[in-house]
């Protein structure tokens, strides 16, 4: 009890310093209680979505004039977008459309003069509202000349994003947290060094100013070292600065008198 009261009269003298010391102090134990657990609380979640309308692919002879189409089905309600495809665009979704339908093809077909669209429809728009329009556009083609793909609901999916940051997130605030502690222990170090040199002067005891220090960052060095013995290799960055201050400020205490 009497280094840890010495303890606290020594960091009360400077109070900003003794709070920069508790605040990282506690911010070092809350990230060896918590661990990997920290990360959530730094994520850096993008939502990616290309396509947010419900679509489907048509495939039709050159001879049809898909622009034509394509402005036909722009007058419709519900068809938000009609794009016309490219010749390669064509060529995949010929293979795909007839890959669902479990249609056999020889694939000199291909080299056929096809063209395709590609219709966009309202998010809200009703399943009957939807094959209204497909059967639209089969009297309007002909239902020998056009192949129609499945309609698609896309997916919305949530990724990471990629930087150099997020990547480490935890890594980073190891590092960072070891350094902000190792600088609020020298905040403090003064402070300590003074208290423990009168002790040691008028109470003819030794090693104050070390069994001080040593005693009241004990909890927090053990707190460290059981959390990198649990979370492995991702705290060690966090236990060699802890480890680093402490003994870097001992030594210096130990050699360097109060003036």
């Amino acid at each position: 009890m009497f280094y840890l009261s010495l303890f606290i009269k020594g960091i009360t003298h400077r109070p900003w310093s003794g709070m920069v010391w508790a605040a990282t102090s506690l911010t070092v134990l809350a990230l060896c209680l918590m661990g990997p657990r920290v990360e959530n609380l730094f994520e850096n979640k993008v939502v990616i979505q290309s396509e947010t309308n419900p679509y489907f692919y048509a495939i039709m002879p050159n001879k049809i004039n898909s622009n034509y189409v394509k402005r036909k089905l722009l007058e419709l309600p519900g068809v938000e977008k009609v794009f016309v495809l490219s010749e390669e665009n064509v060529s995949s979704q010929i293979k795909s459309i007839l890959s669902q339908a479990s249609i056999e093809w020889d694939s000199d077909l291909m080299d056929l003069n096809y063209g395709g669209i590609k219709v966009s429809l309202s998010p809200d728009l009703k399943l009957r509202s939807q094959e209204l329009i497909r059967s639209y556009l089969t009297r309007l083609t002909g239902k020998n000349e056009v192949t129609m793909g499945a309609i698609k609901v896309p997916e919305v999916k949530e990724v990471e994003s990629k930087s150099l940051y997020f990547e480490n997130k935890l890594l980073f605030l190891a590092i960072l947290t070891g350094i902000a502690y190792f600088i609020s222990l020298g905040m403090i170090y003064r402070s300590l060094k003074e208290e423990s040199f009168i002790y040691e002067q008028y109470q003819r005891k030794k090693q104050i100013y070390l069994k001080t220090l040593s005693y009241s960052q004990a909890p927090l060095l053990a707190g460290v070292i059981l959390s990198t013995l649990y979370y492995k290799m991702i705290m060690l960055p966090l236990l060699a600065a802890v480890v680093f201050s402490m003994a870097f400020y001992l030594i210096i205490g130990d050699r360097k008198k109060v003036c």
